[in-house]
């Protein structure tokens, strides 16, 4: 995601990097805001769309950790 970032964040003099284990829509409008860069209406669809496709044009390794977090988020979400 970062990469991702780093592309919208292009005439910044420094790289946005997330910190882990910590909220990232603070961490982005908090980097976004002290480098005068405005974000785009709708920002966080299209970042996600935009990581989306990057994980599967590269076909991205993601750790068991993530899938089996996310597989419980969708469990809980879908028990209703």
């Amino acid at each position: 995601m970062d990469n991702q970032l780093n592309k919208w964040f292009g005439n910044s003099d420094e790289n946005f990097e997330a910190t882990e284990n910590q909220p990232i829509i603070p961490q982005i409008e908090i980097f976004a805001k002290s480098n005068d860069i405005e974000l785009p209406e709708g920002w966080k669809v299209l970042l996600a769309k935009s990581v989306k496709t990057q994980l599967l044009k590269d076909k991205a390794q993601v750790d068991d950790s993530a899938i089996k977090t996310w597989a419980s988020l969708f469990e809980r979400v879908s028990k209703d």
